[in-house]
């Protein structure tokens, strides 16, 4: 059985708009398929159950996001700009793409280990980002990779309560204050109360 592409972008769609707006848990099959008008079978040989559904619009939230960001970021060469512009890209996201935010961030909670696992995977590639803030010291192995992932872990704890609350800033609010976690174990308090007060 071959799945007609607008009948997937159809269920897609319906569990975003469901997820994102009742939760993971107060979503069911049968109101995915009942909003996109798709039957039980088509969903069932798509994505299996609720789960399968929930990781494939976590892979395409996140491919999505990770493009605008990695964009953003390889725009530029220094390293604090390419920061800056990844953080501006990542606020600015998750502004304009609330539903997508919310799955991706508080309804992951919900879905299970091998969502929570795929988040943690997510959550390491972004670290690489962070964590090349050691090519600007003399010595790069001076600052531990685990000082990066405590950052990112902070930066992420930062956005997911701005989400939680429907009150994300925006980028020119929330940028400094991601800067400051980012730069602080790399170039050092100075720096980084520059960047905060910027």
């Amino acid at each position: 059985m071959t799945l007609d592409p607008t009948k997937r972008e159809r269920l897609v769609e319906a569990a975003i708009l469901l997820i994102g707006t009742k939760g993971y848990k107060g979503t069911t099959v049968e109101q995915i398929v009942a909003a996109a008008g798709v039957d039980r079978e088509t969903f069932q040989h798509e994505f299996g159950d609720k789960e399968g559904c929930f990781l494939a619009i976590w892979d395409e939230i996140t491919a999505d996001y990770a493009k605008a960001v990695l964009q953003a970021y390889n725009e530029h060469v220094a390293w604090l700009d390419r920061l800056r512009a990844a953080a501006h890209a990542s606020v600015e996201y998750l502004r304009e793409h609330p539903l997508h935010a919310r799955i991706g961030s508080v309804e992951v909670l919900d879905a299970g280990e091998v969502a929570q696992a795929r988040r943690d995977l997510f959550l390491q590639s972004q670290v690489e980002l962070v964590h090349a803030g050691r090519f600007e010291l003399a010595d790069s192995e001076s600052v531990p990779r685990s000082a990066a992932e405590a950052a990112v872990g902070s930066i992420w704890d930062t956005l997911v309560n701005g989400i939680r609350r429907g009150q994300l800033e925006k980028g020119n609010e929330l940028v400094p204050k991601l800067m400051y976690i980012a730069v602080l174990p790399y170039l050092g308090p100075e720096i980084a109360t520059k960047e905060l007060n910027s």
